[in-house]
């Protein structure tokens, strides 16, 4: 796998391995150019981290896809940015290189648009249980997606 020009992105956050050994875990793959994140809150991290997508010229290195965030949608979220922008992402656990395998972006986008559907799927049984009274649940103990919310009732 060529790996010239990829930029590792190496987090600087708790839980993570330090940022001397992520970077040289991307030495020994052969990426020698990296971006250091220091995530703040979720939204901090999701931006700072599409920063360095955006200003990749040949694409980026994760170690693992959990370097896109700490939840599934934060995952997911980076992952169709780096899909849809054609950017060219190689994950080092489990070897996974965009450009190299196909099938592997298909079944990215497969589960991508799977859970993209349950959400509103979710959503749609909330609202719809909560306007008839069917609910067995006080309103504020039934939570739904913000987004997945407004994709719904059009707000």
């Amino acid at each position: 796998m060529e790996t010239s020009g990829l930029i590792g992105i190496v987090l600087d956050h708790a839980g993570f391995a330090p940022v001397e050994q992520q970077q040289s875990d991307f030495a020994a793959a052969g990426i020698t150019a990296t971006a250091t994140v220091a995530p703040m809150t979720a939204e901090d991290w999701h931006y700072r981290v599409l920063t360095v997508i955006e200003g990749a010229e040949h694409g980026v290195a994760v170690a693992g896809l959990h370097a896109f965030g700490l939840t599934t949608r934060a995952i997911l979220d980076l992952l169709t940015e780096v899909l849809d922008r054609g950017v060219r992402l190689v994950v080092l656990q489990p070897d996974l290189d965009t450009a190299e395998d196909a099938v592997a972006v298909r079944a990215l986008r497969a589960i991508i648009s799977a859970v993209d559907q349950a959400g509103l799927i979710r959503t749609r049984a909330i609202l719809d249980s909560l306007s008839t009274g069917e609910t067995k649940s006080p309103p504020k103990a039934r939570f739904v997606d913000r987004s997945d919310f407004e994709r719904v009732t059009g707000a």
